[in-house]
């Protein structure tokens, strides 16, 4: 009987593009997740430098803060996410990491509204609406995930470059060999 090239974790392989939870460092799991927001902060203010009425103040404070609670909320919600999902499992695939990067990155949106929710009520989300039209900006909402689905694509794959993929490659068992 040969022995397969790559390790199984409850039966599944784990090839190249997969780590071992047992393998990964918290600490390089945090600066990867870190890393993610720093895209979407960038894209924010390159956005507000062509916004006309956008103070050079205004484009400092929205992308300094973005870029604050999106280390935050990437930092928060990778790790749930890492404890919840990848410890029980015990491995982490590329394919996941790009799409934990996308998930969290469209995310940032919907809970900032949230947290203006449950801070300043609908008193706080008219005042973000600005009296436009609401289907005006709940289009413009959508555009906005589908635009910063890219950032988020770039923030998960850093997030396997410098976080997840530093980690070991598994090791095929070569004691099956002997069976």
């Amino acid at each position: 009987m040969m022995a397969s090239t790559a390790e199984t974790i409850h039966g599944a392989t784990l090839t190249p593009r997969h780590r071992r939870w047992r393998d990964l460092s918290g600490w390089r799991l945090s600066f990867g997740l870190c890393l993610g927001p720093i895209a979407s902060a960038l894209l924010f203010a390159l956005i507000q430098i062509f916004n006309m009425g956008a103070t050079a103040d205004d484009i400092l404070a929205g992308t300094f803060g973005l870029l604050a609670f999106g280390m935050l909320w990437a930092l928060v919600g990778g790790w749930i996410y890492l404890l919840a999902v990848v410890r029980t499992r015990r491995k982490i695939a590329r394919m996941e990491c790009l799409l934990l990067g996308i998930v969290l990155t469209n995310l940032i949106a919907p809970a900032l509204f949230a947290i203006t929710f449950a801070i300043e009520g609908w008193g706080g989300i008219t005042e973000i609406i600005d009296d436009s039209d609401v289907s005006y900006f709940f289009a413009l909402l959508l555009f906005s995930e589908l635009l910063f689905s890219l950032p988020g694509l770039l923030s998960g794959w850093l997030f396997w470059r410098f976080g997840v993929r530093p980690a070991p490659v598994p090791q095929p068992d070569l004691t099956a060999v002997f069976d």
